[in-house]
């Protein structure tokens, strides 16, 4: 029991880590400074689109790139290319009001009147818009109308037009995802570094050397996970599908995860940006975790200093013998900042765990503190990262380990990695990870090493 709890957790913090740190996301910090170095470096218009296409090798998911690209395609007449510049801007960052105006406009200018009508009706629909724009979008507004009048009784721009990308991107475009990597693990099956353990049975210590199942497991791993996206511009949901099968080369270990994540865009909410609501099925060694969250993102972490600030509520439905079975409230920011040529992020979380199944502790409080950096270097971006956490139960653990005493856990990790991105499509990753835990109890001693090369392809 003791071991699968263990499993269970560390499990748990790995995905977790996977998500703080993933390159993809970090890399879109170093790359908002290279496109406004293209933007407000003195040469032509010519010029800044010739640089942003070369950056888009490297910075294909940046929606600042493409938003500046749609404008001055759209300057030098190529209406086709910036609709479809403006369009992966607002989705790569739907609450982006500037590339939602300049979408519109792309879209008027392709006769596509009815669809440049929608997006302006929703960003007059969003609070606190500035008078000044408001006036601007009025009067845009009614332009728009005009020329859908004009369009019903004259063959204009958008008789011309081909409708099947309105069609496409407009209504329903898809983005997927495949992902495979492998890689070798030092202790997969969070073993304790402990080679013994003292247990108190009446009023005698005794000291019990630990059996190899519970000492660290080396081996091999790998993962294929696939997701796909569906948005569109004219609607304020998202809705991901995704799926990830892992094997690892200990104890036959396999695990299959399915679920859904629907994302709502809170346009006119004054509390919170956007509500994810995710329902995962997750199989593990025989057993079925089926698990519900609803996620928030916060309207103005600024207001304490935040670029970000998100709240998290979970609630997993394992059964009531499983230690997995609990409820979690989650509270997370984020700050971003520049140190030289290299982008960083430095975040903060905290957790309340309520275990309902068979785990001893009863409710858990945990918090954690990080920084991680990264530089882009041509085509390869570098990053590093350093992480501390604890974890503190509230209840004693068990009579048999420390007298009964509350569990607690302190960690840390230290993160390295590099990432190759051939084209906007294909990216190739190493990952290297160490994480060191201590604990009052030694059970819960663990040192683990990791290194996975995964590669990803988009379409």
């Amino acid at each position: 029991m003791l071991i699968s709890l263990r499993t269970v957790s560390t499990t748990l913090l790995i995905l977790l880590i996977s998500v703080s740190v993933n390159p993809e996301v970090i890399a879109q910090i170093d790359c908002e400074g290279s496109v406004n170095q293209v933007h407000e470096k003195d040469q032509s218009d010519s010029e800044r689109l010739e640089s942003l296409q070369k950056l888009e090798r490297t910075c294909g998911t940046n929606p600042r790139l493409y938003a500046i690209k749609g404008v001055l395609e759209l300057n030098a007449g190529e209406v086709d290319r910036s609709l479809l510049s403006l369009e992966r801007a607002v989705m790569l960052d739907p609450l982006n009001g500037e590339s939602m105006i300049d979408y519109a406009v792309a879209l008027n200018a392709s006769g596509q009147h009815k669809l440049a009508l929608r997006v302006v009706r929703r960003l007059l629909s969003q609070p606190n818009v500035p008078k000044g724009v408001k006036k601007q979008l009025v009067d845009f507004e009614g332009l728009l109308h005009s020329n859908m009048a004009s369009s019903q009784t004259v063959k204009g721009i958008a008789a011309e037009k081909p409708t099947q990308f309105v069609a496409r991107r407009g209504e329903h475009p898809l983005t997927s995802t495949l992902r495979m990597q492998t890689g070798f693990g030092s202790n997969l099956n969070a073993g304790s570094s402990a080679d013994s353990i003292e247990i108190k049975v009446s009023d005698e210590t005794l000291n019990l050397r630990l059996p190899p199942d519970y000492r660290p497991q080396a081996g091999y791993f790998t993962e294929l996970g696939y997701q796909t996206q569906i948005s569109s511009v004219d609607s304020p949901r998202q809705l991901l599908l995704f799926a990830n099968h892992r094997v690892a080369q200990v104890d036959n270990y396999e695990s299959t995860a399915l679920g859904a994540t629907q994302r709502y865009l809170l346009e006119q909410n004054p509390l919170f940006q956007w509500m994810d609501t995710k329902a995962l099925l997750h199989r593990s060694q025989g057993e079925l975790n089926p698990v519900l969250s609803v996620s928030a993102a916060f309207a103005r972490p600024r207001l304490i200093l935040l670029d970000d600030l998100s709240l998290n509520l979970e609630r997993n439905f394992a059964s009531k013998k499983s230690t997995a079975r609990m409820s979690q409230v989650s509270l997370v920011g984020i700050r971003k900042f520049s140190l030289g040529k290299s982008q960083g992020q430095l975040h903060a979380g905290a957790n309340l765990t309520h275990y309902e199944g068979s785990y001893w502790g009863g409710k858990r409080i945990s918090g954690s503190v990080g920084v991680q950096l990264t530089r882009q270097i041509d085509k390869t971006e570098l990053w590093a990262s350093l992480r501390s956490y604890s974890k503190r139960d509230s209840e004693g653990f068990s009579e048999l380990l420390d007298n009964n005493r509350p569990l607690t856990v302190n960690g840390s990790e230290v993160a390295f990695g590099a990432g190759v991105k051939f084209d906007s499509n294909s990216r190739l990753d190493l990952r290297l990870r160490h994480n060191d835990e201590s604990s009052n109890i030694d059970l819960y001693r663990n040192r683990a090493s990791f290194i996975r090369l995964g590669y990803s392809y988009s379409w």
